[in-house]
């Protein structure tokens, strides 16, 4: 299946019940701790969309090109 835009992608990713939004700010750094989570998490849901990831200290809202 092809799709237009990332945007679509995401899209259609949320219709089809695939994708948890994850609304809570996120450290991105890629500990542990973190990873540990998002395994748990994954193994319940295929795709995890990070509203609100903290990227250099700061939070960052998620864009859709």
């Amino acid at each position: 299946m092809a799709f237009r835009s990332f945007q679509d992608f995401v899209e259609q990713l949320d219709r089809a019940g695939e994708l948890r939004h994850i609304t809570e700010e996120v450290d991105t750094d890629l500990s542990s701790r973190n990873g540990q989570i998002a395994n748990e998490i994954a193994q319940r849901w295929k795709t995890l969309l990070f509203e609100k990831p903290i990227i250099d200290g700061k939070t960052r809202p998620f864009l859709l090109p």
